[in-house]
């Protein structure tokens, strides 16, 4: 006698919270910053998530990071990057060295991840120095 067995496979749905652009992370594409002062990378994550790391470029090393709310990273350690809990990258003292790409990765809670590009420019301040050398005249 064979037997007939029926397997009933129940699939799941998971349904993420999004932005009114539909996105789960969202940065502008394009961000500035003034030299020597505070520069803040702006993001927004609509989702629960693990972690929040970015990197420079396509670097596989991240600079900074937080995972399950600790705050870690070489530049986090430094002073020189901080982290929000919204995803946002703090850099305290600005540079022109730190006008590049960057790459932020959520590691959502649900699993999965999403990742996205910022162009940083750096806005410095330009100081001429000049002298003036007088022939007779009354300087």
């Amino acid at each position: 006698m064979i037997k007939s067995f029926v397997a009933i496979m129940t699939v799941g749905l998971v349904f993420l919270p999004k932005t009114a652009t539909g996105e789960i992370l969202s940065c502008s594409k394009e961000q500035f910053a003034h030299v020597h002062e505070e520069g803040i990378l702006e993001c927004t994550i609509t989702a629960r998530f693990y972690g929040i790391y970015w990197y420079v470029g396509n670097s596989k090393d991240s600079i900074i990071r937080f995972i399950n709310g600790q705050k870690a990273g070489p530049e986090y350690q430094n002073g020189r990057l901080d982290i929000r809990e919204d995803g946002s990258m703090i850099i305290n003292e600005v540079s022109l060295n730190d006008e590049k790409d960057y790459r932020v990765m959520v590691v959502l809670s649900a699993g999965g991840d999403v990742t996205t590009t910022v162009h940083l420019t750096v806005i410095g301040k330009l100081v001429s120095y000049f002298s003036v050398r007088c022939q007779n005249c009354h300087c």
